[in-house]
């Protein structure tokens, strides 16, 4: 009889693939006209993506699924055949979706779609097969013990540093700082952000690696972003954020003391999001349509702004979701507490220059299903060193429980 956490998983893996047929076949409106789609896929095998952006999507589309579906294969296979089961399902799902592709409309049909999806999932089918091991090597093993705090790190370097692209241009690193002099790009709206988002992954970084290294990862982890933002193409410093980590870090040694820091910096995450969704503050005298159908500014947007702005907001959503529950508070009710700020503010947004849709709401109910699915724990017993600076975990939250006990730590 599969174990529930196996169940958790397989649900996963199946709900992430019905999401790659959704986004890969939207708006569902068949194209009229003929042909042989299989030749067609055939005849592009030459072709390359269109854009960077679209590289990136194609290879980051599909890493969810390989992911889960490493995750949830049978224990009792080897590595290596998941590694090839999953990236072979992973092949034919794509190759599926680009043939149904040719009959639909705003659709496109492309080899290298094939390449880079297939990719995709061969690299988050090794994601998965290593957090399924038994490490025994410091930080891995804390990284499997606590796969959702660290699903939420990862969110948010990959929107930090995207687009990954390192360069050796003298005038990019000199464009990257030349901000950290700009006085009249310094905003308090950014330092608030920058603060709270550091002492949120200050936590974070506490509840996977334990109380006696926060500090040092805390800068180790700083300096990964900074060097990134000055390394990496299309990215710049700025002042607000190096001030928003010297506070937190120093903040952080208070926070550390406090018994209800977490439901504190819930309250201050919290007011970052309805600050983030009302951004800039600028309300019209007459609204515009809301949008009902979830994620069709996805569909319709540039990629590299979408894949940064779905990062962004996953990290966001996810550690209010995470940080409320933290401080007490059920999965389901931090669930309707952040989707319903989401939607009321996303209302308001009718009258601000900008998209206003169901998606945020929709996306945070989605988070809240994968924390619920994703186990606390996929490998061997409990880390070592970081068991000893953090209390014992509570017990795994649920939809139907109406309060969890203060958290140390999922």
């Amino acid at each position: 009889m599969k174990s529930p956490v196996h169940r958790n998983l397989v649900v996963a893996a199946i709900l992430v693939v019905l999401i790659v047929i959704y986004g890969s076949l939207y708006p569902f409106e068949l194209r009229p006209g003929g042909g042989n789609p299989v030749l067609f896929l055939l005849g592009t095998w030459r072709q390359p993506p269109s854009s960077r952006g679209d590289l990136i999507a194609n290879i980051l589309l599909y890493m969810p699924y390989g992911f889960f579906a490493a995750l949830a294969a049978a224990p009792w296979r080897s590595s290596r055949k998941k590694l090839i089961w999953v990236t072979a399902g992973g092949f034919v799902l794509c190759v599926a979706m680009e043939l149904a592709q040719f009959y639909f409309v705003d659709r496109v049909t492309n080899m290298s779609d094939v390449y880079l999806n297939t990719f995709g999932s061969f690299l988050g089918a090794v994601g998965g097969v290593l957090l399924g091991s038994d490490f025994r090597w410091p930080f891995l093993r804390e990284l499997t013990e606590k796969p959702f705090p660290a699903l939420l790190l990862a969110a948010w370097y990959g929107y930090r540093l995207y687009p990954y692209v390192p360069t050796i241009d003298l005038h990019k690193y000199w464009h990257a700082i030349r901000p950290l002099f700009a006085l009249s790009e310094f905003a308090l709206l950014d330092l608030y952000r920058f603060t709270v988002i550091w002492l949120v992954l200050a936590y974070l970084i506490e509840t996977i690696f334990g109380a006696r290294l926060v500090r040092f990862l805390f800068l180790a982890f700083a300096a990964v972003e900074f060097l990134g933002k000055i390394f990496i193409l299309g990215n710049v410093l700025k002042l607000a954020e190096i001030l928003g980590v010297l506070l937190a870090y120093l903040a952080w040694g208070m926070f550390a003391r406090t018994p209800r820091r977490a439901g504190i910096l819930a309250v201050m995450m919290m007011v970052l999001l309805i600050l983030f969704r009302l951004e800039p503050f600028h309300l019209s005298a007459t609204p515009h349509p809301f949008g009902w159908i979830p994620f069709l500014g996805f569909m319709h947007g540039s990629l590299e702004i979408d894949i940064q702005s779905f990062l962004e907001k996953f990290f966001l959503y996810g550690s209010a979701i995470w940080i409320l529950i933290e401080a007490g508070m059920s999965l389901g009710r931090a669930t309707v507490l952040v989707a319903g700020t989401l939607f009321v503010t996303s209302m308001i947004e009718t009258y601000l220059p900008r998209s206003a849709e169901l998606t945020d709401a929709t996306l945070a109910v989605a988070i809240a299903i994968i924390y619920r699915l994703v186990p606390d724990r996929v490998s061997g017993p409990a880390p070592r060193f970081a068991a000893n600076a953090r209390r014992e975990k509570p017990a795994r939250l649920s939809f139907d429980r109406a309060r969890s006990p203060r958290a140390t730590g999922r």
